[in-house]
């Protein structure tokens, strides 16, 4: 639009000029006809009504556009969501396929059964950050955040030498266990045998000792006949004696 506004006289007699002059700096235009004046006049306002309409054209275009930038950005985060919860599952069959590993090689039989490579991955969240930049160049500034991933899985390699590992350390527990069995039983079988003797040792010792006992019960019982007999014998000394005695003062 032109700072210039033009006053316009218009008259009965449309063959009749008037002046023209600008209202800004009141500098006189010149002398026009009406009715090219209206013309004139006529004409910017129907050029000022043509850029309205192409202004609006030009809003309903940024509007399809910013509605087709929001769906994108809406089929984005579904995918994104879609390969979030692919990669969740991968993680899930990953740790179940390694607690199901031991399981399978419990020492049935010797090979271990061959698992296939590593499976498809999903997109890394780099790749998806990249698609997502060269969809919308004004959120590259702010890549998707990285997904903290599950412990790795160890090697198939591992499996044979953990489980040859655990079976040595078995064998030698049960080694131990066999020695110490067999050292208590030793052990029990000495201190046994011990008390055997000691209590046979005890019943000799008591026997001998029954023994000596009667023997000198016997004895006694002999000493007591011989003082029988010795008393027997004194008495009898002591009557002849009386007698004796009696005989010679008579």
């Amino acid at each position: 639009m032109s700072d210039i506004t033009t006053t316009i006289i218009l008259t009965e007699d449309a063959d009749v000029v008037a002046p023209v002059a600008c209202l800004s700096c009141g500098s006189s235009l010149g002398v026009m006809n009406a009715a090219s004046a209206v013309s004139s006049a006529s004409s910017s306002s129907g050029a000022s009504t043509a850029n309205e309409a192409a202004g609006g054209a030009g809003t309903g275009a940024d509007s399809e556009d910013k509605k087709r930038i929001l769906e994108l950005e809406a089929q984005v985060k579904l995918l994104n969501d879609k390969v979030c919860a692919a990669e969740n599952k991968l993680l899930s069959q990953d740790s179940e396929l390694r607690r199901l590993r031991p399981s399978s090689s419990n020492g049935l039989s010797p090979r271990t059964p061959t698992f296939p490579t590593t499976p498809e991955r999903a997109p890394s969240p780099a790749s998806r950050g990249r698609i997502s930049s060269f969809l919308f160049p004004s959120r590259s500034g702010h890549p998707p955040e990285n997904r903290p991933s599950g412990p790795p899985s160890p090697p198939p390699d591992c499996i044979p030498e953990e489980l040859a590992r655990e079976r040595s350390l078995r064998k030698e527990a049960e080694d131990r266990l066999q020695e110490v069995t067999n050292e208590l039983e030793e052990l029990s079988a000495s201190l046994f045998q011990e008390a055997n003797q000691m209590v046979a040792e005890e019943r000799r010792a008591r026997s001998k000792l029954e023994d000596r006992v009667a023997v000198l019960e016997k004895r006694d019982e002999e000493k007591r006949e011989r003082l029988g007999v010795l008393e027997q014998a004194v008495d009898r000394i002591s009557r002849v004696r009386e007698m004796l005695t009696g005989a010679v003062t008579g």
